[in-house]
């Protein structure tokens, strides 16, 4: 009997412990949902207190002490992480890669000093801006704005840090951008796009490009200009109609100077002056830029290379997508025109494309090479490229290379390549010395 009477004191006793934990985990969660209400109470009282204040305040007041929230580390401006953040935090809804979209436009349209931050001025003017854009004014939704702007994101530290990363980025593109609006607009890049220009018709035709650019490079031959002025018009006809629009041609200076390690405004005073000299080109005696469109059929490649069933061609051709064809790519893509031949055979003719549309002797087919060839290979054909471009697309876009043909080229390529470089440097020699 005393044996049971023990188990019943140590039931007793356990169960006594299991009701205390339960009273004191209840109590806990009392404790912590009371100190909940009194904080929320708390900040209540002081958004009301806050809205008080406001009240009391003008909108020119009120503008600033949105500034001190959103300048974070009260340096007295705002960086474009704050910008970032406080844009965040008045639209939370919004994805942060338009949010980050969204504050690189605002810095670009509100920093007039251009040092990356928004000054207290400059603040006002994007929030004016910021709120005309929504239909509403600043007056009526002033207490609004800073409230919001007080209020804890749910991934405030996450978001923060993503902005901070960001930044640096995000200024230099600003910069970028802000450097080529003021290239677009200098009065230099119109008047060298005027002396290029040389019909007056608002646009730089093919020609006149390559006229300009033997301005610029007195000592490259009409060949080396006609090749750049290729290079170009692949480059920067972004819409294939054979000329180079304004814009097109500031982008092409801009990329010119980037390759140069210059900028333009530090270089445009030189270039005009380049441009605007009459020169005769030692060598040509009374040829012409123009007459290079009357040399290897130009004329006929650029409306190839203008043909977006070209490109279309080209990228089916390029299997890894890095820009160039390479001498395997070139293969395969000749074994899909020339099924009845061998791969011996198909071989010798991509290494025979290779030694003689290989400008730059770079082992790589690029976009204009690539243009030349296909004219080639049309013309060769008894074919007119803008006739057969459509079979010429179905084929490449259809066409199934055969893995053991893959493989034995993959093997090959390197004793090919090296017996096209020593080809391409026996013609080189003999070009050199005729």
């Amino acid at each position: 009997m005393a044996l049971q009477g023990e188990g019943n004191a140590s039931e007793d006793t356990e169960r006594a412990k299991a009701i205390r934990a339960a009273v004191g985990e209840t109590k806990n969660k009392l404790d912590k949902r009371l100190r909940e209400t009194q904080l929320a109470v708390e900040i209540m009282k002081a958004k009301l207190d806050l809205l008080a204040d406001l009240a009391e305040r003008s909108d020119e007041e009120k503008i600033d002490i949105l500034f001190d929230v959103w300048d974070s580390d009260s340096d007295g401006q705002i960086s474009f992480s704050e910008l970032a953040m406080g844009m965040r935090r008045f639209d939370p809804v919004c994805s942060l890669p338009d949010n980050t979209k969204a504050a690189m436009i605002a810095m670009l349209s509100h920093d007039d000093n251009r040092n990356q931050h928004l000054d207290r001025k400059e603040f006002a003017d994007f929030i004016e801006d910021l709120t005309d854009s929504l239909g509403v004014e600043f007056h009526d939704v002033a207490e609004l704005m800073i409230l919001q702007s007080t209020e804890k994101l749910l991934n405030e530290e996450y978001e923060s840090a993503v902005f901070s990363l960001v930044e640096p980025l995000a200024e230099a593109q600003i910069v970028d951008i802000e450097e080529e609006f003021d290239n677009i607009t200098d009065e230099r890049m119109m008047k060298l796009f005027d002396l290029f220009d040389r019909n007056h018709d608002g646009e730089i035709q093919f020609s006149e490009v390559a006229y300009g650019l033997k301005k610029l490079n007195p000592t490259a031959s009409l060949e080396e200009a006609r090749s750049a002025a290729v290079e170009c018009m692949l480059a920067f006809d972004e819409d294939y109609n054979r000329t180079l629009s304004y814009p097109e041609f500031c982008i092409f200076i801009r990329r010119i100077m980037y390759l140069g390690g210059l900028k333009f405004s530090d270089v445009a005073d030189t270039l005009v002056t380049m441009a605007s000299e009459t020169s005769t080109f030692a060598g040509e005696d009374k040829a012409t830029v123009e007459d290079i469109e009357k040399h290897g059929d130009t004329e006929n490649m650029l409306e190839t290379l203008a043909d977006r069933r070209l490109h279309l061609i080209f990228d089916l051709w390029d299997t890894d997508g890095n820009g160039t064809i390479s001498f395997s790519e070139l293969c395969l893509g000749l074994r899909s025109l020339q099924t009845g031949q061998k791969i011996e055979e198909t071989a010798a003719d991509a290494a025979c494309a290779m030694l003689a549309f290989d400008e730059d002797r770079d082992q790589t087919i690029d976009r204009a090479e690539f243009a030349d060839f296909i004219y080639r290979f049309c013309n060769v054909s008894g074919y007119d490229f803008d006739n057969v471009a459509d079979e010429l697309v179905l084929v490449a876009a259809i066409k199934e290379d055969k893995p053991e043909e893959v493989e034995a080229l993959k093997k090959a390529e390197s004793a090919v390549l090296l017996s096209i470089k020593e080809g391409g440097d026996k013609l080189s020699k003999l070009q050199a010395s005729a």
